[in-house]
């Protein structure tokens, strides 16, 4: 394994650690300040992220929709997204409703 897979794997590894904290509510204020750069700072860290909380979701409506019928996952809305690194310009006051 070269360094840069290693470096892959190992940024991959801190950011699933960091956002599952996050996701199960034990994230302490370090980890939450760590995520955060890491987001801001590395687009891979960022489809990393997504991925963790497409997956959370996905369970979450799966296991939803075992105790209360039937419910859509969310992946098809996450999917249709605009891809990491696009611009999205927020309305104007005069466009919003």
């Amino acid at each position: 394994m070269g360094s840069t897979e290693k470096q892959t794997e190992s940024l991959d590894d801190e950011v699933q650690e960091l956002v599952w904290a996050l996701v199960d509510d034990y994230a302490t204020d370090e980890q939450f300040r760590r995520l955060e750069q890491m987001l801001l700072n590395s687009g891979e860290a960022r489809e990393i992220y997504i991925k963790c909380m497409k997956l959370h979701a996905d369970l979450h409506t799966f296991f939803r929709a075992e105790n209360e019928g039937a419910a859509k996952p969310i992946a098809p809305i996450i999917d249709s997204l605009p891809p990491i690194g696009t611009t999205i310009t927020p309305p104007t006051q005069n466009q919003r409703p």
